[in-house]
């Protein structure tokens, strides 16, 4: 009985000193755990801390007294989180915050009131309440000392523009602050870019500036550049030199030896040039190499619309482009347009004679021209100058898709197939406001938008606006339309959804016909998978790209440094998708390579060197 109490004894003695060093070692491990938290809390300033590090002879800044700044990384907002400006110059950022979101491995030592950072293995190591920091190992001076406040650390902007890849730009008008970082990020940037430098135009890479081609030189403001064979291939006028460089596994170059004065055609197949003085043209294929004389068509146009057979309201039409052109069994085409390829003049021959002549408009699938006789009404030809059809007499007429056409008479409006039969009044305005890139047309019953699908028509939505402009995929979307001026609206559809994208008022601006406008085509633009559609527009004194994935709703923000002109200005911006993840934008002197893989985007942001302006991007 003894024995069984004293083995009862040790077994709960036993038990008692596993539990022990049981607890024991959980408050061990407790007690670190809360060590390792404390040492990571970031803590305000408390009066002692303030009054120690003043007589100290440091002089800390209230938080309460500075100016908030909204707070920019890589583009996107950081809600939540400001910066602050004291006295308009001293700027405060919260390095925690931006460290996390650069993924740099940082610690903060709230006994020691140090936070350390790693930086392209660089130590830095910045003390609260302290003018200086250490940068790997070098003391450097600050104008005012980091703080702890609103449960960050808030440092001076110069602390984070000592560090390598960190950019900052900041804003105290507007009230904004830009931070870019870029570990080692422009190494997988390759762009070729095309730019003038000291009287030459060269051809380069980003970022290594490994140099592909240079002319011999020329005067910087005579210089051109056309992109031709999407992009394969460009013409550079440098001076009164002509050159065509290739862009494909290696960048090729030859001089061309056609005038100066030559431009690109509006299909990008040919240069294009007058010889005034003996009233003819010349075309130069860049294909085949070969120059041949047109003929003097655009002289013929010019004396036209001069005698009053082509007049134009707004004035006179200088047709001095070429838009299109054509030579195949029996027919000749040649259409000419005007510096913004917006009007357009034909010549169609058969036999030699021509059957079509005067101001025309293209279907939206480009594969019928509808134009007018003075007096005789307007008519709709194929492009080789066959199925020529009257639909009648009318004050205007415009496409309404690809197979009707709008007739606006004296007594009302008709809608008219373009072959000329079932005419039927139209109670409603009938307008055509985009297209698909395969040719689709987009168009409008009233407040009613319709997309073409073949021979039929589908209804896409009711809208409680007028629209004046769409952009769709595919006939089944989505589709980002824009309202006219009374709703000053970009709204993204898809399905049922509608989004609003912005403000029409807002989209990037063009020059047109003397006039500042809307750049629809500019401003709305769709990845090469057609799988993201991105809308520019300028946001406080900034270009904003709102982008939408065809599978979602919500947009994904970017807000460019890129200042853009407040008054009613054109804007020097381009923006080109150069992947289906990857957007580059720029202006002459400043770019931006736009990268959206993954949940965040990365930007890398270069300007140009002095002296050197930007032209333009090779894809």
């Amino acid at each position: 009985m003894k024995d069984g109490k004293s083995r009862a004894l040790m077994v709960f003695t036993a038990i008692l000193s596993v539990l022990c060093i049981t607890a024991v070692a959980i408050a061990i491990y407790v007690s670190t755990i809360l060590l390792n938290r404390q040492n990571q809390i970031v803590k305000s300033a408390s009066d002692r801390e303030v009054k120690a590090a003043a007589q100290d002879g440091e002089k800390i800044l209230n938080i309460n007294k500075g100016e908030e700044l909204t707070l920019y990384y890589n583009g996107e907002k950081i809600t939540g989180v400001n910066s602050y400006l004291f006295n308009k110059k001293n700027c405060f950022l919260p390095l925690d915050v931006l460290f996390d979101k650069a993924g740099i491995n940082y610690s903060y030592f709230n006994s020691d009131d140090i936070i350390e950072a790693v930086v392209q293995d660089k130590k830095a190591l910045i003390r609260l309440w302290k003018k200086s920091y250490q940068n790997n190992g070098s003391e450097v001076a600050l104008p005012q000392a980091p703080i702890a406040a609103k449960g960050h650390v808030l440092g001076p902007v110069e602390i984070l523009t000592g560090l390598d890849d960190f950019k900052v730009e900041s804003d105290n008008a507007k009230k904004l602050v830009f931070v870019n970082y870029y570990p080692d990020y422009a190494a997988s940037v390759r762009l070729k870019l095309l730019r003038t430098e000291e009287g030459k135009v060269k051809i380069s890479d980003l970022p290594e500036g490994k140099l592909y081609w240079e002319s011999e030189g020329g005067a910087e403001e005579n210089e051109t550049f056309y992109l031709f064979d999407g992009g394969k291939g460009c013409v550079i006028r440098s001076g009164d030199k002509m050159y065509v460089v290739r862009n494909g596994k290696s960048v090729s170059s030859y001089r061309i030896n056609v005038d100066p004065s030559a431009t690109l055609s509006a299909d990008g197949k040919y240069l294009y040039w007058e010889d005034k003085s003996k009233r003819t043209s010349f075309i130069y294929n860049l294909e085949s190499g070969r120059v041949k004389n047109i003929g003097d068509y655009a002289f013929r146009a010019q004396d036209a619309q001069a005698s009053g057979s082509a007049a134009n309201q707004e004035g006179e039409i200088v047709y001095d482009r070429l838009f299109d052109y054509k030579e195949g069994s029996g027919f000749k085409r040649i259409v000419l347009t005007d510096a913004a390829f917006e009007n357009k003049y034909v010549f169609i021959q058969r036999k030699g004679k021509v059957v079509v002549e005067g101001s025309v408009k293209y279907s939206p699938n480009m594969k019928k021209v509808l134009y007018s006789k003075a007096g005789k009404g307007y008519y709709v030809s194929n492009l080789d100058g066959t199925g020529i059809v009257l639909l009648g007499e009318a004050q205007e007429a415009q496409w309404v898709g690809n197979g009707r056409v709008l007739l606006r008479t004296g007594d009302g409006m008709y809608i008219v197939d373009s072959n000329g039969q079932n005419r039927t009044r139209a109670e409603a305005e009938y307008r055509t406001v985009g297209q698909t890139s395969k040719g689709e047309a987009f168009f409008v019953k009233g407040n009613t938008l319709y997309c073409e699908e073949g021979e039929t028509e589908r209804k896409i939505a009711d809208l409680p606006w007028r629209c004046e402009y769409v952009y769709g995929l595919s006939p089944e979307g989505p589709y980002v339309a824009v309202s006219d001026d009374s709703e000053d609206g970009v709204f993204y559809l898809n399905g049922r959804t509608a989004v609003k994208a912005g403000k029409k008022s807002l989209l990037l601006r063009n020059l047109e016909g003397g006039r500042i406008s809307p750049d629809f085509v500019r401003s709305i633009i769709s990845s090469p998978d057609r799988g993201s559609i991105a809308v520019l527009q300028r946001e406080n004194g900034y270009i904003a790209l709102h982008i939408f994935r065809t599978g979602g709703d919500k947009p994904q923000e970017v807000l460019l440094n890129c200042r853009t002109n407040e008054q009613p200005a054109v804007d020097p911006m381009s923006v080109r998708w150069v992947s289906q993840n990857r957007l580059v934008a720029y202006t002459d002197e400043k770019g931006w390579v736009v990268d959206l893989t993954g949940d965040g985007a990365k930007i890398y942001q270069w300007t140009e060197k002095w002296g050197s302006t930007l032209q333009g991007i090779l894809p």
